[in-house]
């Protein structure tokens, strides 16, 4: 059974209406119970994660895969996307991410604004995101366990880049990689503005990167 759906369940795709609907091979019983059942939306997948490496030892909230249960629902809130999106289409994606978050720039902080009138760092990402089809949720700690993880060498424009709060462990900040070293974000002194990744109050802060298209 495993590995039946590990060869189907490769790309993770969340549409409208996948709540509380069967996936293939399992059914979502619940918030976080998945049990065996013959799938009736295509649209709607399991996501298997027993082929990548982006899975930590123990899940850090319900219904995130682990080492020892490969297999997760992701939250229909999260990603939604017409089509799997070819390398051409995501790369003009993330063109598109990038220009659409330039357009704000200047646009004022306001501390829970999700739209042009004000934006904190995770209603800026999740707004400008908004744009292009792609859900994200809401808080900067939720956006950074969705997509899939990418090194700092890796960063490419339009993922996600996430820092702590003062160096702790929390993650309490999120932004938009713009490539040259630049990200793109909503500063609680600057509003929209762009910042270098080595910035003395950024560099020690910076805990990882995801990309969501």
């Amino acid at each position: 059974m495993k590995k039946t759906f590990a060869l189907v369940l490769v790309t993770v795709i969340v549409l409208t209406n996948c709540s509380a609907i069967n996936f293939t091979g399992f059914q979502l019983a619940g918030q976080n119970a998945l049990v065996p059942k013959e799938n009736n939306n295509p649209d709607c997948v399991v996501v298997d994660h027993s082929l990548s490496n982006d899975i930590k030892s123990e899940p850090t909230r319900p219904g995130m895969a682990s080492k020892e249960n490969p297999v997760s629902v992701l939250p229909m809130r999260i990603v939604r996307t017409a089509k799997p999106l070819p390398s051409r289409a995501a790369k003009e994606t993330a063109q598109g991410i990038v220009s659409s978050a330039r357009n704000f720039l200047g646009t004022s902080y306001k501390y829970g604004g999700e739209s042009p009138g004000g934006f904190d760092c995770s209603g800026f990402t999740r707004y400008v995101f908004s744009l292009h089809g792609l859900n994200l949720p809401r808080t900067a700690g939720e956006q950074a366990s969705v997509g899939s993880r990418i090194s700092r060498e890796s960063l490419q424009p339009g993922d996600l880049v996430f820092f702590t709060i003062d160096g702790k462990s929390q993650i309490g900040h999120v932004g938009i990689y713009l490539g040259e070293n630049l990200f793109i974000h909503a500063s609680r002194y600057q509003g929209i503005t762009i910042t270098s990744m080595d910035d003395s109050w950024y560099v020690d802060k910076y805990v990882g990167a995801r990309r969501i298209y």
